[in-house]
């Protein structure tokens, strides 16, 4: 069927939504009659578990799409062309379209110019205020009773215009002003209106007048109010102080525990956290905010311009500990991510990450012993483990099984930070670009990218549910830690280094296991309990706006951004150079993790998409 209607230059803009299952329903209707998106302003409550089961798997990327936003004028900024949707009529309502009517008006204007369609709260639909954005209305004509269900009424005016599709117009309008643009144009006509005198004192009419003598007389009254009451502007440098007291304590105590010193490490903090509330303040920034860039960029950024420039003080060294924090912060995220969840994830996080890990790492060794013929089997097997399973970890516990020399772990190290700050930039820029969905998106990083700050930072860079997928494939990769470093032992004690009578401990297991997977699986357990014995009413009151995001969210957002900040400093690009000289373990490391992209991006989409649909749908 030939389109005449671009629909993807349409997009449905619900304002409030009460019910997640009218979201659900919306976009389910959306995917059927093929509009370009769904918009989100203010949502009272977005629960996705309900929205999934009203939008089915087959919506699922249009629920992933969904943009969010407070205010319904920043919503609506990108928009030339806006309609309004009402049951009622009055002085501000007079010209009202019936569905059929407007789906063909937006034919032609559909072609050149983005437009929204507004659907109000389900109680009270839009008031005056949101209609004053509208260049059009549309009504649905009903028998005795006007107001009808949501997602019915967006299902009804999708399918008018779907319906419109069908035929052809002549009809031709050009590129139309958006809202953004409307506004700079009124503020600049206003200023100069007001620079030739056109506009003063005497030429303002009744009503503007009376208008601001209402505000003089409610502002005269509000400042009456407050000089009755004792308030003051809210310090948070206190606030601050104290958080930062609080967790150089708390760390420190853990650091002291490993046998470091608590002084160096609670001198080299206050610097760490400086820069981490530097970050914080950059993501109040509206534009950069509006671009997506957050706190982890930031925070990455402020530490890679310090170590690249002046270089990061010794005396900082200690406290740049990207692995304690972040570990600290993903047992916390093991609250946020309830145990039904891993398990769902789990899954095909299992073919992702337990058959695509062992295959790539058997296979880039191969790839250096037969092909690059690299000289040291060592390095080899560092290398291939660093790229394959995850990072700075897999590394030393490789090392250590197979007893590579220091320069060959630094090596791998070396390779492991340049390519792991290259990809978690790179890789969320490239998935936004292709438009691949976030869980998919989620998926490919938490398989690829070495660091397990990397992943979290990545998944920050998309969406918080890129964050769980990514963060938890890296978990259970994690776990292949003690067993691949096990593995590499036993072979070779059997067959590289071929000492007869020698045998592997099973502790040397437990000592490769990354501990903090146990925190997250008992935190997630802990809570998913708690969960379920008090009903999902109570506990999405008590624990997802509650427990969790007043306290472990705030908690976990600080532990990552000191982790991505110590990221930042512990990258310096001029002390790395050295590492690319020699050709062959750089052949070896891009060939490797070429290899591992390609791999994991398949597999992620054949588990997640083609063998358990049902269960990404329900993430």
């Amino acid at each position: 069927m030939k389109k005449k209607v671009n629909f993807d230059n349409i997009s449905i803009v619900l304002k409030q939504p009460r019910c997640p299952e009218n979201i659900g329903a919306a976009a389910r209707a959306i995917r059927n009659m093929g509009i370009g998106r769904l918009v989100l302003v203010n949502p009272i409550n977005c629960d996705f578990t309900k929205v999934m089961k009203l939008a089915t798997h087959a919506a699922a990327e249009i629920v992933e799409q969904i943009e969010f936003y407070e205010e319904l004028k920043e919503a609506l900024s990108p928009y030339s062309y806006v309609v309004g949707t009402t049951a009622r009529t009055g002085k501000h309502r007079l010209s009202v379209k019936n569905p059929s009517k407007l789906a063909q008006s937006l034919i032609p204007i559909s072609r050149d110019n983005n437009i929204a369609i507004i659907f109000g709260p389900e109680d009270r639909g839009l008031s005056n205020e949101d209609i004053r954005f509208c260049d059009a209305l549309v009504n649905i004509p009903t028998a005795d009773f006007s107001s009808i269900n949501l997602a019915q009424a967006v299902m009804i005016v999708c399918y008018e215009i779907f319906n419109a599709g069908c035929t052809e117009s002549q009809d031709f309008v050009p590129r139309l002003a958006t809202r953004h643009e409307l506004e700079g144009m009124y503020d600049q006509l206003k200023d100069v209106l007001v620079r030739i005198s056109y506009i003063n004192n005497e030429t303002l009419n009744a009503e503007a007048s009376n208008a601001i003598d209402a505000w003089r007389a409610a502002h005269t009254k509000a400042s009456k109010a407050e000089s009755k009451i004792d308030a003051h502007s809210y310090n948070l440098i206190p606030s601050l102080i104290c958080i930062m007291i609080a967790l150089a304590v708390f760390f420190g105590i853990g650091w002291k525990i490993m046998g470091n010193s608590m002084t160096k490490f609670m001198a080299g903090f206050v610097f760490i956290f400086f820069i981490a509330v530097l970050a914080y303040i950059a993501e109040g920034n509206a534009t950069m905010k509006n671009y997506g860039i957050g706190y982890a960029a930031w925070a990455i950024l402020f530490g890679l311009i310090i170590s690249n420039t002046v270089g990061t003080p010794r005396w900082v060294m200690p406290a740049v500990q990207t692995e304690y924090y972040i570990k600290t912060g993903l047992v916390l995220l093991g609250a946020e991510i309830l145990f039904g969840k891993i398990l769902l994830i789990g899954v095909p996080g299992i073919f992702v990450a337990w058959v695509v890990t062992p295959t790539v790492l058997i296979t880039t060794y191969i790839f250096g012993q037969k092909v690059v013929k690299m000289p040291s089997k060592t390095l080899n097997m560092t290398i291939s483990a660093d790229m394959s399973v995850c990072g700075v970890s897999a590394a030393i516990a490789t090392a250590a099984a197979c007893r590579a020399k220091k320069e060959e772990l630094t090596l791998a190290v070396g390779f492991s930070l340049v390519f792991t700050s290259i990809m978690m930039i790179a890789m969320p820029a490239v998935i936004k670009l292709v438009g691949m969905p976030f869980i998919l998106g989620g998926a490919w990083m938490g398989g690829t990218i070495d660091s397990t700050g990397a992943v979290a930072a990545a998944g920050a860079f998309l969406s918080q549910r890129a964050l769980y997928v990514a963060a938890t494939i890296k978990m259970i990769q994690n776990v292949l830690i003690g067993v691949i470093a096990f593995g590499v032992a036993v072979y070779w004690c059997a067959r590289v280094e071929c000492v007869p009578g020698q045998k592997v401990s099973a502790m040397e297991i437990w000592h490769r296991f990354p501990k903090f997977v146990l925190g997250f699986i008992t935190a997630s357990v802990v809570f998913s309990v708690v969960y379920e014995y008090l009903g999902s009413d109570v506990s999405h009151a008590l624990i997802d706006h509650g427990a969790i995001r007043g306290l472990s969210k705030i908690f976990r957002g600080w532990f990552f951004c000191l982790a991505f900040v110590s990221i930042g400093l512990a990258t310096n690009f001029r002390e790395l150079k050295k590492y690319f000289k020699g050709g062959k373990p750089f052949i070896l490391y891009v060939c490797g993790q070429s290899f591992n992209l390609m791999l994991t991006l398949l597999m992620a989409y054949i588990m997640f998409y083609l063998v358990f649909p049902e269960i990404t749908a329900r993430i």
